[in-house]
């Protein structure tokens, strides 16, 4: 049973009353990676959910950008980030209501290396995000204008 609250955006109105209408059609789920399709009885995968937690995420470099030499991932859970930069491991707390998220401080560990400062990107590029979108099975990490900071990539589900 839908709450009573008003959304604020009357166009939301219309995309939740149809994701109501199909929920009762479920009759079990399954995950893909980071997606979830809640599935009908006829097997369709009708309806699919994206996270960023679970996966583990590697930045994407293009154009003219270097692209760091060393493994680079980044793994979201329900309560924290870590990852592997170019030249140390970091972690830090991380929060999520919906597509906000809120991620940092990071802290890592103090060793240098010739990428030390594209690792020191990526970490402020984390920190800097305040929402996500799922694009073509991609994270894309946003700024608080809503502008790309960063495009990840992950080979979970790819099978």
């Amino acid at each position: 049973t839908p709450t009573e609250a008003s959304c604020l955006d009357g166009d939301i109105a219309v995309p939740e009353m149809a994701l109501l209408a199909r929920l009762p059609e479920v009759t079990t789920y399954a995950f893909e990676g980071p997606r979830l399709w809640l599935v009908d009885a006829s097997g369709d995968g009708h309806l699919g959910f994206e996270t960023i937690v679970g996966p583990t995420w590697a930045p994407m470099y293009g154009g003219d950008e270097p692209m760091p030499e060393g493994y680079v991932t980044v793994r979201f859970t329900t309560t924290g980030v870590s990852g592997q930069g170019p030249c140390n491991t970091f972690a830090g707390p991380f929060l999520q209501d919906g597509a906000s998220v809120s991620i940092g401080p990071i802290e890592s560990t103090r060793m240098a290396c010739p990428d030390l400062e594209l690792e020191n990107q990526l970490l402020s590029e984390l920190q800097f995000a305040r929402s996500y979108a799922i694009e073509a099975g991609d994270l894309v990490l946003l700024d608080e204008q809503g502008e790309r900071i960063r495009t990840f990539t992950s080979d979970e589900g790819d099978d």
